[in-house]
């Protein structure tokens, strides 16, 4: 079953809106019902992104532009009640999401993008 999809039937269980939400509350919920051998795969992407942020490693300002294009107008996009930015796609919200963008290795799960060289 999509993770995405699990999310949204947690969050009905709950009474919640995903409308409604923060992004520590959609953080925390899609934490909440992955399995550990999920948490592990998700969290190893998740720092290699920021570490590669980190050191500076980030594709160009040309294809930044077009990611984040895509995912402006994609209906997986959705904005929580604090501001941030969250996919139903990928499940990357906040910073996750912004690095996610910039890391050359890192692809759209619904084909909207795809791993560029690094510049």
């Amino acid at each position: 079953m999509n993770l995405t999809y699990r999310i949204q039937k947690e969050a009905l269980a709950r009474g919640m809106s995903l409308d409604t939400m923060t992004r520590e509350t959609y953080d925390s919920l899609a934490i909440e019902i992955r399995t550990n051998a999920e948490l592990v795969r998700d969290g190893a992407k998740r720092y290699i992104s920021q570490a590669a942020s980190a050191l500076g490693v980030s594709v160009s300002l040309p294809v930044l532009s077009y990611r984040e294009s895509k995912c402006e107008v994609c209906p997986h996009l959705r904005t929580l009640v604090d501001g941030e930015s969250a996919c139903d796609a990928c499940t990357c919200s906040g910073q996750d999401l912004r690095n996610k963008r910039r890391t050359p290795w890192a692809r759209c799960p619904i084909g909207e993008w795809e791993v560029v060289d690094a510049d």
